[in-house]
């Protein structure tokens, strides 16, 4: 099943890569509003974390996609 809010990233969401902290946020958005990422208790940061990726692997696996933590502009995650 397809995202409800696709997202229209700048650069490779990775967690070996520079990223854009624009993406980052609007992927924690978005994922927090389809129940893949819980917001800290400090609250939502433009910085990458492990519950950010553990949801973009977790996102990837219901929705049959390939399973590696990686959002590529214009990929299928």
């Amino acid at each position: 099943m397809p995202s409800p809010f696709p997202l229209f990233l700048r650069k490779t969401l990775d967690a070996n890569s520079p990223v854009d902290p624009d993406d980052v946020l609007i992927t924690k958005r978005s994922l927090e509003r389809l129940g893949y990422y819980e917001r800290p208790e400090w609250g939502l940061g433009d910085f990458t974390d492990d519950r950010l990726f553990e949801g973009v692997r977790r996102f990837q696996k219901d929705n049959g996609l390939t399973v590696d933590g990686v959002m590529n502009p214009g990929g299928e995650t």
